[in-house]
């Protein structure tokens, strides 16, 4: 029997009759395994999932580019996608920054993208960031309130964005599109989990890079602090300081470039006896009334 004929997977048995030691017949059984095929395969794709994430949780030493642009390809194969996307979210400015298009879309959007634009502006594929929460549009063209997008763009039937939280604070949005089946709350649940596993990699390097430059500029003012240290040759008379090089420099050119200090300039009061002292005596007497 052909498979063809069946709208649903079936599995059958068949049992010859058999008449005078001929077969006169045959008893067939069909079973639907519909749910048993859909069970099997929810569990090779928990499977495949699981292995994504561990793939994900290895890419540490990866760029941030390489980790965000595996994830979002892993996000368009198991939600069953056509296309998908990346942006990042500044919460306290309201903006949205594209980061990027999975390769499916590349290769026929012809759009000119907008990188930077208001969330006000966004469309309601953003509405996942404005309700904070997983949005599906299982007929998106239908959508009365849509905005639209520009000519050249990927064309949208099916749609599922999710926010990617840093705490209680979006961090960014990606969205996945063209399913051929429609979303539901357990691709809205997966693709969760994926991000926010990316976001908690991309967090901590972010963290590293930050850590590693504050110890460099530290490094930095050390250095300038140590060519402070130890004896400087200076001038019993004039006070000028010999450098590495042998010449005499003013004690403030010394300091000045050799440390962040600045001078300003006045005078003590033994000094100003020693110079002006008719005019130092004045204000002496001056004060004493």
């Amino acid at each position: 029997m052909e498979k063809g004929w069946y709208l649903f997977p079936v599995q059958y048995t068949s049992t010859p009759i058999i008449e005078d030691g001929e077969i006169v017949g045959a008893v067939v059984t069909f079973i639907d395994i519909t749910e048993r095929k859909r069970i099997e395969e929810s569990l090779k794709l928990d499977e495949e999932r699981l292995e994504t994430l561990l793939n994900l949780t290895q890419m540490e030493i990866k760029s941030e580019k390489d980790i965000t642009d595996f994830a979002l390809e892993e996000a368009v194969r198991l939600t069953k996608s056509k296309g998908g996307y990346l942006h990042f979210f500044n919460e306290d400015e309201q903006t949205i920054q594209l980061y990027s298009w999975s390769k499916d879309v590349l290769k026929t959007c012809t759009a000119k993208p907008d990188h930077h634009y208001p969330l006000d502006a966004a469309g309601l594929w953003a509405d996942s960031i404005r309700f904070r929460k997983a949005v599906i549009h299982n007929d998106y063209q239908s959508l009365t309130y849509k905005k639209g997008y520009p000519e050249g763009h990927f064309h949208l039937i099916r749609h599922l964005g999710i926010p990617i939280f840093d705490g209680d604070r979006i961090v960014g949005v990606t969205g996945v599109g063209n399913k051929e089946d429609p979303y539901d709350e357990s691709d809205a649940r997966q693709l969760t989990l994926l991000m926010n596993s990316m976001w908690g990699i991309l967090k901590q390097k972010r963290s590293e890079q930050e850590r590693e430059r504050l110890i460099l500029e530290l490094k930095d003012v050390l250095a300038k602090v140590k060519t402070l240290s130890g004896l400087l040759p200076i001038c019993a008379s004039c006070k000028k300081i010999r450098d590495d090089k042998g010449y005499w420099t003013q004690i403030e050119a010394f300091i000045s470039e050799h440390s962040e200090a600045e001078f300003s300039h006045s005078i003590c009061s033994e000094c100003a006896n020693k110079l002006y002292p008719e005019y130092y005596d004045k204000i002496k007497r001056k004060n004493i009334k």
